[in-house]
């Protein structure tokens, strides 16, 4: 394959006015891939990977190394060098494994909707790639539209296959289907200096394609990295569209306010001419929210088709909360007329979430629903869920100031925590903040020292000293039921359940786990005896820690008492076998009706005699509403319109001690 380089002078970028340069460009999100025909692993996570990429094509770009270990693959062996190369250059050991805009991810199952559309890039780069007789000229240019950050990059320019395909596995792993296989560089860490903002450098090459490439297939790829620290500053390629959706606003994640929230982009118009653009809104929000975008003025509610002049046509997107507590979630989306891949940037309006489910990355296995199911059997009207980047997001966002309590599904994966995580999760601890967390293998992952190595000091520091579960061992598959410890007056009465392998294979590993200290007690055990569940509370925080992940749990309503039972001790119900605090021959029906609205009744059994108080409680444990109660009552209507909607709890409270706190709702 012959090729030639040429700079070509620095130009200026005559299209785009000053304004349109401090935007920045779209930053795609670049997968590097090492995989292998014949990785039983790779056989596996592939697919997983390629249908999430499939739903973002238009926001992310993948090239796939394929390697000379562990068997036969003749798409390494058609060019060795430069894979090998790049093997060196990560220092890759195992694959399968991914490097998302240079950042090692792990397993291709990891890739998730967080990692892309992240920020904008100071740098856009166009490549063009047209064949005059089976020669292949390229032109990559690279765009200054806004500072970039001080440091040294170089650039590298690929040759790939979209899509490999075999009659019969190539490999020994059963694959047929290979996407966007690398399959030479046009340039290799070549030294890039940028061009001032608002001008522009040029490459060129040429190259004639191998006879084994599908011509139709081939395109070129080119991207722009940090030397120092591997980042990938930006990508393109020959088959980028000629529009842009860029996201302007500083949070993607917000608190919802009254007068509605709005957030601003841009389309941007690459091209030198006006181009029709159709822009579409996708909305997941409680019923009485609403949303719509503009363009120039003009409002709509879900979709237009527009001429989208050349440079910036900005875009707002604009949320009414209404009165009900809970999460909306706005994809915008843009796409040229007639094309079928959708630039998306997604937008969430978090109001009055006081219980959220957390839950990291994971493939093909429901790690969510055991825990909003659990809070829904609580009657937890406030609660809602999101992934881990989405609650840091939040998190950092100030969107989150009404949380009580985190429930952390962390499933199976790898590395389980990360440092940012864990400094976010303690802050939150030391502010009085409540978590359960829960995930097979957290523990050794964290804890072991072994070959996986994943637990960082910070990491293995939060789960001795904040956690303050000892992991034990791994556990193995014959552990395969639990019980509660009945003693526990918070978890004794809901029995047990058979532990699932959900993952498949030999990857049943219930981590074997105790207390640390006397803030802790085991309140659950696997049929080996090994402890399986602790519970700590300290004056600061409550935490309830699981050493599988719910998802295992075979017995569904017994995963919903877990859950329930979790919350109802995070907020400070009193547990059934706490006969301790509990008032003797006292006790308070459900209310009626419930919901309520304006007023509600609630039956007395048993004989009040003695000075006693009736309290009604929000979720973060503020008595919201005091009523004395007369000797001898056998009921209390409670005014209920001027409670918001949601869920509260109330209870008898005298010199003796409490009744059992009961739940009720109130809606108008």
């Amino acid at each position: 394959m012959k090729k030639f380089l040429l700079l070509l002078l620095i130009v200026p970028l005559l299209n785009y006015g000053v304004n349109a340069q401090s935007v920045g460009a779209k930053r795609y999100t670049l997968f590097e891939h090492f995989t292998q025909a014949s990785c039983g692993p790779c056989a596996n996570q592939n697919p997983v990977f390629a249908a999430f990429y499939n739903q973002h094509l238009a926001d992310a770009r993948h090239i796939a190394f394929h390697t000379s270990w562990p068997g036969v693959d003749p798409m390494y062996s058609l060019n060795p060098a430069p894979v090998d190369a790049m093997v060196g250059y990560y220092g890759v050991t195992g694959v399968p494994d991914m490097y998302a805009n240079g950042t090692g991810i792990g397993s291709p199952t990891a890739a998730n909707a967080d990692m892309l559309n992240d920020g904008t890039s100071p740098i856009r780069i166009k490549v063009t790639d047209t064949d005059d007789a089976g020669t292949h000229n390229v032109t990559v240019e690279i765009q200054t539209v806004a500072e970039v950050p001080e440091g040294t990059y170089f650039m590298r320019v690929g040759v790939v296959e979209r899509f490999v395909q075999y009659t019969s596995p190539p490999g020994s792993n059963g694959e047929k289907d290979f996407p966007n296989v690398f399959r030479d560089w046009l340039a290799n860490d070549i030294a890039y200096e940028p061009a001032a903002v608002g001008e522009s450098v040029t490459f060129s090459y040429q190259y004639t394609p191998n006879a084994v490439w599908v011509a139709d297939d081939i395109y070129t790829m080119a991207y722009v990295v940090n030397t120092a620290t591997k980042e990938v500053l930006n990508t393109g390629t020959s088959y980028d569209a000629s529009v842009e959706l860029l996201n302007v606003s500083e949070n993607n994640i917000v608190a919802g306010i009254d007068g509605g929230n709005q957030f601003d982009a841009v389309v941007f118009n690459t091209a030198d001419a006006a181009a029709s653009i159709v822009i579409s809104l996708e909305s997941d929000q409680p019923a009485d929210w609403s949303a719509t975008f503009s363009v120039g003025g003009t409002e709509y509610s879900d979709m237009a088709t527009l001429d989208a002049a050349t440079g910036i046509n900005d875009l707002q997107i604009n949320v009414t909360p209404g009165s009900t507590v809970g999460i909306g979630n706005y994809n915008i989306s843009v796409a040229l007329d007639g094309s079928d891949e959708k630039q998306t940037l997604s937008y969430v309006v978090i109001k009055g979430v006081t219980d959220l489910v957390v839950s990291a990355p994971s493939a093909d296995v429901d790690i969510v629903t055991p825990y909003t199911s659990g809070l829904a059997a609580a009657n937890n009207t406030t609660s809602a869920a999101l992934s881990v980047g989405g609650f840091m997001r939040a998190m950092s966002s100030g969107a989150l100031s009404e949380l009580n309590n985190v429930y952390l599904s962390i499933g199976w994966t790898f590395p389980a925590l990360s440092d940012d995580l864990v400094a976010m999760l303690t802050t939150f601890l030391d502010n009085g903040g409540n978590l359960l967390i829960a995930g097979q293998d957290l523990g050794w992952d964290v804890m072991s020292g072994s070959s996986n190595a994943n637990g960082t000091p910070a990491q293995s520091a939060f789960y001795t000293d904040y956690l303050k579960v000892v992991f034990d061992d791994d556990g193995s598959p014959s552990a395969n039921s639990f019980s509660m410890v009945e003693e526990d007056e918070f978890f004794g009465d809901i029995g047990g359940s058979s532990i699932l392998n959900v993952y498949g294979g030999a990857n049943l590993y219930p981590d074997h786990v105790h207390n640390a200290t006397d803030d802790g007690v085991i309140f659950m055990k696997y049929n080996d005896n090994g402890g399986c569940g602790v519970r700590v509370e300290t004056e600061q925080y409550k935490v309830v820690y699981f050493g599988i992940g719910l998802e295992h749990v075979g017995d569904s309503e017994v995963a919903d008492l877990l859950v329930k039972a979790s919350h109802d001790w995070f907020y400070g119900i009193v547990g059934t076998k706490d006969f301790d605090r509990i008032l003797s021959g006292l006790s308070l029906q459900q209310n009626t009706p419930n919901p309520a609205s304006d007023k509600t009744i609630i039956a007395i059994n048993g004989q009040v005699d003695q000075a006693s108080s009736f309290e009604v409680i929000d979720l973060a444990g503020k008595v919201l509403m005091t009523q004395d109660i007369r000797t001898g009552a056998q009921e209390i209507e409670v005014n209920t319109s001027l409670l918001s909607n949601g869920l509260y709890f109330y209870h008898i409270i005298n010199q003796d001690g409490q009744t059992i706190s009961k739940k009720m709702i109130v809606s108008h």
